[in-house]
């Protein structure tokens, strides 16, 4: 009995040695993440919908390979989800061409950029429209009452 409770005992301690090394590395690497992806979010106060800059390759020599491998596979996710984000910006600027082209020059012409816009279009909600987004109101047939909601800010009055 003796010898078993010092084999638990010497694994039990290398164990500990060996977790936070190989358990928490990821978990650190994940709060690190989140905590700069917080701060940038925080600092952004000029565009709710400005995406980070592309992050050099980090030296991952010193994690453990599992750890490294769940890191590239993070990174490798993020990388496609702003793919996809930077798509539906796309398909939103080219919604509001089809659907009136003079919807998409006047949010240019108030917003005053192309990101703007599409931000403005896909996120903010608008109290005229009872908090819906323009996105929300043109899917709904009504282009036309969201191109005179901009005619009048464009003209000085708010919205």
């Amino acid at each position: 009995m003796n010898d078993n409770f010092k084999n638990f005992k010497s694994g039990f301690i290398q164990g500990a040695k060996e977790t936070p090394r190989g358990f928490f590395a990821p978990l650190m690497v994940l709060f690190r993440w989140m905590d700069r992806v917080t701060d940038e979010v925080i600092n952004d106060t000029e565009n709710k919908c400005s995406t980070a800059p592309a992050q050099p390759d980090r030296d991952l020599s010193s994690l453990p390979s599992d750890a490294a491998h769940r890191y590239q596979a993070a990174s490798s996710a993020i990388t496609r989800a702003k793919q996809a984000l930077e798509d539906a910006r796309r398909a939103a600027f080219e919604m509001m061409e089809t659907e009136d082209p003079r919807l998409a020059t006047l949010a240019i012409h108030v917003l005053g950029s192309r990101d703007n816009a599409i931000c403005w279009f896909l996120a903010e909600p608008l109290q005229a429209f009872r908090g819906s987004t323009a996105w929300e109101v043109v899917s709904q047939g009504r282009a036309e009452a969201v191109i005179t909601y901009l005619e009048s800010i464009s003209s000085g009055f708010v919205g």
